[in-house]
């Protein structure tokens, strides 16, 4: 095998602090893929849950506050628990109503 590859190193790395946290692990390049693929995963998914946990947020359904050493805490917005409710069974929020209420 050639020694002189252009290699991404960054996954290079990766791949070595994956055996060094599991230094008895025994794999092959499919096994990596998959661990490679599911951590992109992960990430991507990440965002798209801090994206959901924002727009829960700007539609009252959560409340979030800030905590020292860790992220920000959300919870579920007691006064709008019917609303949660409502758009938890049917995935979609309706309008407003005159009295705030979500139709």
């Amino acid at each position: 095998m050639r020694q002189d590859l252009e290699v991404n190193v960054d996954i290079a790395r990766e791949i070595v602090c994956l055996y060094l946290s599991n230094p008895s692990m025994v794999s092959d390049v499919e096994d990596l893929v998959r661990w490679r693929l599911l951590q992109q995963r992960v990430l991507l998914q990440m965002e798209d849950i801090r994206q959901a946990l924002v727009w829960l947020v700007a539609k009252g359904l959560l409340s979030s506050q800030p905590s020292r050493g860790v992220a920000e805490l959300y919870m579920l917005n007691n006064d709008r628990r019917q609303d949660a409710e409502r758009f938890a069974a049917s995935g979609t929020l309706g309008e407003r109503t005159p009295t705030g209420k979500i139709a």
